[in-house]
Parts: C-alpha cells; sequence; structure tokens
C-alpha cells in the first residue's frame, strides 16, 4: 500500500478542497470512479442514484463465495465542509478495498466478490436507506465502513453497552478477533434505551 499511500492522501485531498451536498457530489462520484477503475474495478457509474456508485472485483478463483462491501461517504456539510471527514472514509474505503484486491490475486483459490459502494447523502436524506430500498445490498453478506474519530471508539461503544445492560466491562487488548456474533437481546436494549432517549429506529429488518 505503500505505492498508493500519495494518490490515496492526493485523493482525499482533492474531496477536502471540493466539497459537494448531499446527492450533488458529483466531482466526488467522478473522481472516485476514475480511481478505482486506474485500480482495476469494474465500476458502474451513478448506481440506482445519481451519485452513487458500485465498484466490484472478482476473486480469481471465482465468484463462487462471499460478496463483501465496503462502503464509501463523501458528501460535505453546509458552510463546514468535511467536518464529518467523509473524505477520509472514502480515502479509507478506496485503500482497504485496494489492498484487499491486491491481497485477493495473489491466491488463485480466493472466491468471492468485493464491492466498494459509493453511498452519497450520509448527512441528510439517508443515502444508504434509499440504497437498501431499491436493492443495492440484496446480494451483499458483509458490508462495513470506517468512521474517523479523536476517541477511542471501542471504549466508547462497550462502557455505552455497559450502562445500557448493568454490566460489568473489562476490556482486555490484543491481536486475536473472532467472527463478529450478533446479540439481539443487547439490540433491544439499545433500541429501547435510545427510544427512551427520544432516538427513532426505522424498522428496516425484522427478526424472523
Amino acid at each position: 500500500m505503500e505505492r498508493e499511500a500519495e494518490d490515496l492522501w492526493q485523493l482525499s485531498r482533492f474531496l477536502w478542497d471540493n466539497p459537494e451536498l448531499a446527492l450533488q457530489e458529483f466531482k466526488a462520484h467522478d473522481t472516485i470512479c476514475d480511481f478505482l477503475e486506474g485500480r482495476g474495478f469494474v465500476v458502474r457509474r451513478r448506481y440506482l442514484l445519481e451519485t452513487a456508485f458500485w465498484a466490484e472485483f472478482q476473486a480469481p478463483g471465482g465468484t463462487n463465495g462471499p460478496t463483501v462491501a465496503i462502503m464509501a461517504e463523501y458528501d460535505a456539510l453546509p458552510e463546514i465542509g468535511h467536518a464529518c471527514g467523509h473524505n477520509l472514509i472514502a480515502e479509507a474505503a478506496v485503500g482497504a478495498a485496494i489492498a484487499a484486491m491486491e491481497a485477493m490475486k495473489k491466491s488463485s483459490t480466493a472466491r468471492g466478490k468485493l464491492i466498494v459502494i459509493g453511498t452519497p447523502a450520509e448527512e441528510c436524506f439517508g443515502g444508504k436507506e434509499m440504497l437498501v430500498q431499491k436493492g443495492a445490498f440484496q446480494d451483499i453478506d458483509v458490508a462495513m465502513m470506517v468512521h474517523p474519530m479523536n476517541q477511542d471508539t471501542l471504549r466508547l461503544n462497550l462502557n455505552a453497552s455497559q450502562q445500557a445492560t448493568n454490566c460489568a466491562v473489562t476490556i482486555t487488548k490484543n491481536a486475536v478477533y473472532k467472527d463478529v456474533v450478533h446479540n439481539v437481546t443487547l439490540s433491544k436494549v439499545y433500541r429501547k434505551h435510545g427510544q427512551n432517549l427520544g432516538r427513532y429506529y426505522p424498522d428496516l429488518y425484522r427478526q424472523p
């Protein structure tokens, strides 16, 4: 990834210098699409939304495997530009996708598809929800993204869960990570407390 570092920084800088509001991210859309096409992704521009995109890389071993999506955000805020760091989110998404693609190329037995989904209008209008409603995530097995913060988000999230469930939390850091297992009970408790604080949670998915 060292050879991509300067170009990724330039991509982030371009987005920073050219902030665009929700559903108006035409320069960001075109620039990120050009960037990914230049690295070997097959890009579908204006995918379902005018400023959304779908960039795909198929594993050397075939597509009979998981389809993993990395989401990129790139809309800005009125007057204060990329105060939420969406230029960094886009840079991280593109960088992670390129790194994953290069790793997949090294294995002739790797199977599946790697997707970068450009998700506009995060700050308002609910761009991801619009894409969900249009079926963009229907065949996606795993979707992920990055969000920059100047705080230890792991500790913040665990402390919030501790307060919501009245549990004790001990944080032990190491380099081993297990698969994520959804905790339905914790999700329901989190939702209940959020609703008590005035948050709204749309029923996009229902537990069977």
